[in-house]
């Protein structure tokens, strides 16, 4: 059983408690102490038996909508991810137009109302240039990355990239054939911010 499969299955079984405690359960939002948001952590991006590179990669997010709205797939702010230089092992990457504001929708939360246990976004339209196997496999990748603020004690400390689904390949660069899936995991760590249901 995959981590994406785990979420979603909480997601779906969160909505459905919400529903069954009326709607004055159902409708509460959830908000965050603050609205910009950065993150630093280790990331690796990896293509199973053929490459894996970890680079140190910082996010930061800025949320235009606070509360949090629960409507699947709706518009909540914008995000930007960049690879701090020089900080990658076994290869390199890079995220293209790193300074170019992603869209941030928000997919659902896990746990139990009205405790919750982790808050699930989506930065859509992600493009990673891997280089790996000595610069022989140059590989461009896109998609739309998802990813989990880790709640405990009303607050978020840890941000957890999924590895499900994957980025797609968008276009082989180098000389040898590249996988047509990578996948990013890690996680992230800053500042506390606080997370409550309103």
């Amino acid at each position: 059983m995959t981590i994406r499969t785990v979420v979603l299955g909480a997601i779906a079984a969160a909505m459905l408690l919400a529903l069954a405690g009326g709607a004055a359960v159902a409708l509460r939002s959830i908000s965050f102490s603050r609205r910009e948001i950065s993150k630093l952590g280790s990331v690796t991006f990896s293509s199973p038996g053929v490459f894996s590179v970890i680079c140190d990669v910082g996010m930061s997010k800025t949320l235009n909508t606070n509360p949090v709205g629960k409507a699947a797939h709706g518009s909540v702010g914008a995000a930007t991810l960049r690879v701090l230089q020089g900080r990658c092992a076994g290869g390199t990457a890079e995220f293209l137009r790193a300074e170019t504001p992603r869209n941030l929708n928000y997919l659902g939360f896990t746990g139990t109302l009205p405790n919750i246990t982790g808050v699930v976004f989506e930065i859509t339209e992600v493009e990673v240039l891997v280089s790996a196997l000595g610069g022989l496999a140059r590989c461009l990748y896109r998609g739309n990355q998802e990813e989990m603020f880790i709640v405990s004690g009303g607050a978020t400390r840890e941000l957890r990239l999924l590895e499900e689904p994957p980025l797609i390949l968008f276009m082989t660069l180098g000389g040898l054939t590249c996988p047509q899936r990578m996948s990013m995991s890690g996680v992230l760590n800053g500042t506390p911010v606080g997370v409550t249901l309103v």
